[in-house]
Parts: C-alpha cells; sequence; structure tokens
C-alpha cells in the first residue's frame, strides 16, 4: 500500500524469535515455542534495484528491560525468503493503481498525512 505515495523504498521493522539450528538436530519446533529462543529485530530495506537485511539481536536486563542491540553471531545469507520479503513493486505503479492503493487506506483508516510524499 505504501507504493500509493511513489516510494523510493521500503523498510520494514520487524520484531520476531530466533532459534539456532544446531548440528546433527531435526527440531520441527517453531522460534515462537522454543525455550533457547532468542529476541531479535529484523531491518529488511528493499528498493527497485536492491534489498538488504539485518538482523540485531536484542538486549535486556535481568528485570526484562531492554538495554540495547548488539549483532547476533549467525552465519551471512545472500537472500531473504519469507511473507514479508519481496513486498516493493518489481515496476512503478500506474497513476490509476496508485490512486486505487491510496482509497484502500483511506478505507481501512489510514490518513493521508501519515505518508509524507517529501521523504522519498
Amino acid at each position: 500500500m505504501a507504493a500509493a505515495y511513489a516510494p523510493k523504498g521500503i523498510v520494514l521493522v520487524l520484531e520476531s524469535w530466533l532459534r539456532r539450528a544446531r548440528p546433527g538436530e531435526h527440531s520441527f519446533l517453531p522460534p515462537s515455542k522454543a525455550p533457547d529462543r532468542e529476541e531479535v529485530v529484523i531491518l529488511q530495506a528493499e528498493g527497485p534495484d536492491s534489498n538488504a537485511t539485518a538482523i540485531l539481536a536484542i538486549q535486556r536486563d535481568w528485570n526484562g528491560k531492554f538495554t540495547g542491540f548488539e549483532s547476533p553471531d549467525i552465519p551471512e545469507f545472500d537472500q531473504m525468503a519469507g511473507r514479508f520479503t519481496c513486498i516493493f513493486p518489481p515496476k512503478p505503479l500506474s497513476e490509476e493503481q496508485r490512486e486505487m492503493a491510496r482509497t484502500t487506506l483511506q478505507l481501512i483508516g489510514v490518513k493521508p498525512h501519515y505518508f509524507n510524499p517529501q521523504w522519498n
């Protein structure tokens, strides 16, 4: 829907859980149910010609209060797949498509002032 305002790029900020695979282990336990899960933030940036992903581990003190981020010790990867990827339109939308997207945003209660075309 952000394509309604012809962005040059989109950044998603996702709070998630991560569970590390262990050698020889074949567990299908989702991270949300795993006692050894780690809390992370995923930054997924997409543009017309490129994309980038960063994963940051959330650090908390003994009382559960947020204290900062750190880079988790995870292997490098060259692509990200899933429902929150490839959301940037592969080609620019027509003015008719952009108007339909703007109307849809208004119908679901998203006010136009939340999107500032000057930020592009």
